[in-house]
């Protein structure tokens, strides 16, 4: 099966303005049996008929973590809209809602649901629905430069996809989000494309590789700090200071280092 993959990526302010698809337009001759939305977010894309986010016309689509918001359609399917003959939308760990149209404002179908948040569903032929949120606002923040090369709506420290994943899948497969960051802030992984990372309003913030400690005395570190002195002894610590190395804020709350 050949499969298109858009990874790490947001798709926004795009516009179809004589027809189907604002962002993305994926038809019935394309070479693709499936299209793949992963860790990605696809907000603020028009349409002047269908699919404002999407229109897909043939490839099975599928939305895994991540968030599909603010998009709209002045005639059906402001989010997504699924036109194949015997195709199919899954969606999984993701965000989906507040976009726009007369008709499916969010999607049509036929869809399977699971572990996400999805808002209007009016119409949709669901082919199964398991784990979901109960829906209430996402909490999202605007689309902006929260980390990462890339520009991601940021849920609130009190929002419901804060922790609502499956449990199972904390480091499960690749536990990044759309900005590099790692998905294991908490019980769960968070739903959608960014994870909150902490509920005291900070959040995880990718920096370069960078060696911090070294014991070896012919190597380097990345300031000249923490370098030799040999192997530990055993049941002995060796304390180091982070903040403000490598990247690291002088202000950091905590890191996640090897």
């Amino acid at each position: 099966m050949a499969t298109a993959d858009i990874d790490y990526s947001t798709i926004s302010g795009n516009s179809a303005t004589a027809g189907d698809g604002g962002g993305i337009f994926a038809d019935a001759g394309a070479p693709t049996d499936e299209l793949r939305l992963f860790n990605s977010t696809m907000s603020g894309n028009t349409a002047t008929t269908r699919g404002g986010g999407a229109r897909v016309a043939g490839p099975d689509l599928v939305v895994d973590n991540s968030t599909v918001v603010g998009n709209h359609a002045d005639v059906a399917g402001g989010g997504i809209f699924q036109t194949g003959v015997g195709a199919e939308t899954t969606v999984d760990h993701s965000i989906l809602t507040n976009n726009s149209a007369p008709v499916a404002a969010n999607l049509n179908g036929p869809v399977a649901v699971e572990w996400s948040l999805v808002g209007d569903t009016t119409g949709v032929p669901f082919i199964s629905v398991s784990n979901n949120l109960p829906y209430s606002d996402p909490l999202l923040g605007p689309l902006q430069d929260n980390g990462g090369p890339t520009a991601t709506h940021l849920p609130a420290a009190s929002s419901v996809v804060v922790d609502a994943g499956n449990p199972a899948l904390v480091l499960v497969g690749d536990p990044r989000d759309q900005r590099g960051v790692f998905r294991f802030s908490g019980s769960a992984r968070d739903v959608g494309a960014v994870e909150r990372a902490s509920d005291d309003g900070s959040i995880w913030t990718p920096v370069e590789p960078a060696r911090i400690v070294d014991t070896r005395d012919d190597r380097s570190t990345v300031d000249g700090l923490d370098l030799g002195g040999g192997p530990l002894p055993a049941d002995s610590q060796r304390v180091i200071d982070v903040a403000g190395r490598a990247g690291v804020p002088d202000d950091a709350v905590g890191v996640v280092a090897n």
